[in-house]
């Protein structure tokens, strides 16, 4: 099921579904321009996400989210059922005891036209397009973070997927536990499989998208969140210690990302992944990585990027058979991930490459 499919089912939804969200005030996002980023806040670089929350402001839970696999894994309409009618009875537990349904902590209203850098690009652009895509919202804040000098390359790692603490959850019951790595951040919190997850730091756990709000609230340095579990109906806890640096990963993990294009160094070139039989026909092992040129950067602000890759002698065409030595990247956009996440600028690198059936070693010079 791709992610329109998942659309087209909450269009015509099954009956099942209809009945459960005849209590809610269903709102369709279709333009982030006067989204609130501080009070319903969560991961832009999402194709889908859905937040389930009081009219006065409180979040229940979020639905949604991915990894670096499946883009549609967490993603099912048994899974967000679920999540609708287990939210739909705790708000009215909440309602019963008296909640008001305010947030706990209410920020400022922020939208994306109050990040300077992005406002001053708006109104200078002639051709605005129709809408504020989700993506557009962290590549705002990454260019606002580059002009203030605090961007660092590691903030790609963000909203950290439950398989960072050594989790995998169930996808239809997805505060279930399925599976724990031995000697994990979660297995050394005392979590186990079937244990039911209620509570990381002060988030309420019902899906996995709260889990990731939840492991994305520390801060970046050694720190604990206390986790709260249920076993064979008896509640427990326990905490996560969390290293300085635990968010962080390779950058195949993150290399869905459009955050990553905003990141130098740029190779100044892109292009598709080939095929086996194309790469038989060219003499390139099938479990290696290849890829077709089919383009130089030689516009925009980053111009500097292809010319300078076009002086190391890469044409349209070429077939990049390895980077820095390197020839197991998964995709042309891992190749992109791993390039500006650890090539360091005033340096060279190798870049191989197939021209009329000829293996050709080329010097890249690695540019800020």
């Amino acid at each position: 099921m791709d992610c329109k499919s998942l659309a087209d089912q909450l269009v015509e939804p099954p009956q099942e579904f209809v009945d459960i969200t005849r209590d809610y005030v269903c709102i369709k996002v279709t333009d982030m321009r006067d989204h609130d980023l501080n009070n319903m806040r969560f991961d832009f670089g999402l194709t889908f996400f859905m937040i389930l929350a009081h009219p006065a402001g409180r979040i229940y839970h979020r639905y949604g989210g991915r990894d670096q696999g499946d883009p549609l894994s967490w993603l099912s309409i048994s899974s967000l059922k679920r999540a609708l009618e287990k939210t739909l009875q705790e708000h009215k537990a909440y309602v019963a005891e008296g909640g008001k349904g305010r947030p706990d902590r209410l920020l400022p209203r922020k939208t994306i036209m109050d990040i300077p850098t992005f406002a001053k690009a708006w109104r200078r652009k002639k051709n605005k397009p129709v809408c504020i895509q989700c993506h557009m919202v962290h590549s705002a804040m990454r260019d606002q973070l580059a002009a203030e000098n605090k961007l660092r390359k590691d903030m790609i790692f963000m909203y950290p997927p439950p398989r960072k603490i050594g989790l995998t959850m169930n996808p239809i019951d997805q505060d279930l536990v399925h599976e724990v790595q031995k000697d994990s951040i979660a297995w050394k919190a005392g979590l186990r499989k079937g244990d039911q997850l209620t509570l990381i730091g002060k988030t309420r756990i019902l899906t996995i998208a709260d889990i990731q709000w939840a492991l994305q609230q520390p801060p970046r340095r050694r720190t604990s969140l206390r986790i709260g579990f249920v076993r064979n109906g008896k509640a427990s806890s326990g905490a996560l210690i969390l290293d300085k640096n635990w968010q962080v990963g390779t950058p195949e993990e993150v290399a869905w990302r459009p955050w990553k294009w905003g990141l130098s160094p740029k190779p100044g070139f892109g292009g598709v992944a080939i095929d086996a039989e194309e790469k038989a026909r060219h003499g390139i092992a099938a479990g290696d990585f290849a890829f077709r040129i089919t383009y130089l950067v030689t516009w925009g602000p980053d111009a500097y990027t292809g010319k300078n890759a076009a002086r190391a002698g890469l044409r349209k065409g070429d077939i990049v058979v390895s980077v820095g030595g390197k020839r197991d990247f998964r995709s042309v956009a891992g190749f992109h991930s791993w390039y500006r996440l650890t090539q360091k600028p005033g340096t060279k690198i190798e870049v191989q490459i197939r021209r009329n059936k000829k293996l050709i070693p080329l010097q890249l010079s690695v540019l800020k």
